[in-house]
């Protein structure tokens, strides 16, 4: 769209959207519980909930990668977001 709303609309499947707003930056807390929550309420199939497990992995790094030095969010977020992120992305590859 020209005027920039939607900028992300599209097909996609409900794994990766609720792993989106699952591992989005805006919805931490000072736990996983609600992010958690979400991903065990979704009603997903099993296959959906391991492409959930793998898509949560790739917005953590993602997420990761634009809170690095230099780089967009890196600007916009607390001090300390960073390291917490980083541990985060630690976590999640066990």
């Amino acid at each position: 769209m020209p005027d920039g709303r939607l900028e992300d609309a599209g097909w996609s499947d409900r794994a990766y959207e609720v792993a989106d707003l699952c591992e989005h930056i805006s919805v931490w807390g000072p736990d996983d519980a609600a992010s958690d929550l979400l991903a065990e309420t979704c009603d997903a199939t099993a296959a959906e909930r391991v492409q959930l497990v793998s898509a949560r992995r790739l917005f953590r790094l993602f997420w990761l990668d634009l809170l690095m030095p230099g780089r967009p969010a890196s600007r916009r977020n607390p001090a300390g977001t960073l390291e917490r992120q980083a541990a985060r992305v630690l976590d999640s590859l066990g």
